[in-house]
């Protein structure tokens, strides 16, 4: 199916592009999350949280966006997050190891605000599964 978009609905595409790449770049890799507020209504309080407690317990943590596509009022996305577990991560405590992990994420949007969002994880790497073997091993 071929979709022919008019001049303000391609604009909007982009610019729910846009602030996808935004929020990653500056809420999720530098913690300014101001950036949250502007562009997740509703979800906003949640996601600062999960935010806050993913840089205390992974200081390096970084997402990368490696693919994204965009129709209509909808935008999904592929990233990559990456970090080394330094902190306290809820009930789980540091073990100095590196995470990896995919996930998958569909937003839906409404006058540049997302209103919708529906996302899946992949573990590649995590610290505390390995962890958890290793001491029920005794």
């Amino acid at each position: 199916m071929i979709m022919i978009y008019g001049t303000a609905q391609a604009a909007g595409i982009e610019a729910n592009k846009a602030n996808i790449y935004r929020l990653v770049d500056e809420a999720i890799d530098c913690g300014i999350l101001e950036v949250v507020d502007e562009t997740r209504g509703e979800f906003a309080e949640q996601l600062k949280a999960r935010i806050r407690a993913w840089r205390r317990a992974f200081p390096d943590f970084h997402t990368t966006i490696e693919t994204m596509i965009a129709e209509g009022d909808c935008v999904a996305f592929h990233l990559r997050d990456e970090g080394t577990h330094e902190g306290e991560f809820p009930g789980l405590a540091s073990s100095g190891r590196r995470v990896d992990f995919r996930s998958m994420v569909f937003n839906r949007f409404s006058n540049g605000i997302v209103v919708e969002r529906v996302g899946v994880c992949t573990i590649m790497r995590v610290p505390w599964s390995s962890c958890a073997l290793s001491s029920e091993r005794g």
